[in-house]
């Protein structure tokens, strides 16, 4: 076998042939090729959309540093997720990262969509970096105490949501307010609630309502706004017992505004509130029944609505219906030998 290597191409013209003419290229075509820039924004926002793409809602903690000119922080509470870490800043930021690094106008189409906010680490430091928000789907939960030596921090909290500036500017997208008390809404709040009156695109408020006993829960469940069962929502009854009159004073100007309110357990909303004429009603979430025209127009929530196993927020604990009928069973048997 021979050890010489054949050429990689051989080529033998033919006799008589002419070598083929190049067409001159024009002067407009060439250099890099341009695109209209109406254009080169839509590409740019087909990129943007990808950012909304399935992800985990945050909830965030507002926080209030005086000795900072951020004033209003936000810091990731995890309590739904077991004290983990998420992953929902790296996502955001690759996500992102394309778009914002193109000119200062592609920066500003993702900030208006993915506001930035200071944030702290879990250990009370300031991050060096700002957090991207999704205010569609973050919950924000208040700055609230009523402890001693602390009221002024609650008064400043107040004021830098009420006039913001432009370093915590980002209150203005907040959508979502989470309360962790089920009597947040009475007379002993009024400045807080007034400082959550001024968000101007505040859209959801939700409470804790601490308890539901779905023994008492009669089926089915219809839809619509009707007398709350105060046998199945002991807490949210005694709240309306003891505050009523209140809470229909404190609550209306938000309601008027367009503002929803909703009962939950275990950061899940299970019922929305509103007041009436008739008084405090109550529309049950995930209505079953046949004989009702369905809600429209409901802000997408996660609900029971069958029989099937559910994540209750807490991923060791899952229940079925007939299970929380058997533990709120046990539950009535305990408080009746106290």
């Amino acid at each position: 076998m021979s050890n010489k290597r054949p050429p990689v191409a051989s080529f033998a013209p033919e006799e008589g042939s002419e070598p083929m003419t190049l067409n001159r290229t024009l002067s407009e075509k060439i250099g890099s090729v341009s695109v209209p820039y109406e254009v080169f924004l839509r590409i740019v926002e087909a990129l943007i959309e990808d950012i909304f793409d399935w992800e985990e809602p945050v909830d965030w903690d507002l926080r209030y540093l005086y000795d900072s000119s951020s004033r209003i922080f936000v810091q990731e509470n995890r309590e739904r997720y077991g004290f983990f870490p998420t992953n929902s800043q790296m996502i955001r930021w690759s996500r992102s990262r394309l778009p914002s690094q193109i000119n200062y106008e592609t920066r500003q189409m993702v900030d208006r969509v993915l506001p930035r906010a200071a944030m702290l680490n879990q250990d009370g430091s300031v991050a060096w970096i700002d957090a991207w928000l999704r205010p569609d789907i973050d919950a924000f939960i208040p700055f609230y105490t009523k402890s001693p030596g602390l009221d002024f921090n609650q008064m400043c909290f107040n004021a830098a949501l009420t006039y913001p500036s432009s370093r915590n500017a980002f209150v203005h997208h907040i959508e979502y307010i989470r309360l962790q008390g089920y009597d947040w809404i009475t007379d002993v709040n009024d400045d807080d609630l007034a400082a959550l009156a001024t968000l101007p695109n505040l859209q959801v408020i939700q409470m804790e309502v601490r308890r539901i006993i779905y023994l008492y829960m009669k089926q089915p469940v219809h839809f619509g706004f009707r007398q709350i069962n105060y046998e199945a929502f002991p807490c949210l009854g005694e709240l309306v017992v003891i505050w009523g009159e209140s809470f229909m004073k404190k609550f209306s100007p938000m309601q008027d505004k367009g503002v929803r309110l909703y009962g939950a357990m275990q950061d899940w909303p299970k019922i929305e509130i509103r007041g009436t004429k008739e008084g405090i009603l109550g529309r049950i979430l995930g209505a079953n029944c046949t004989c009702c025209k369905p809600d429209e127009g409901v802000r997408e929530v996660k609900v029971e609505t069958t029989d099937e196993w559910e994540w209750d927020r807490n991923p060791s604990r899952y229940l079925t219906r007939r299970q929380r009928y058997i533990m709120d069973y046990v539950g009535l048997l305990l408080d009746a030998e106290q």
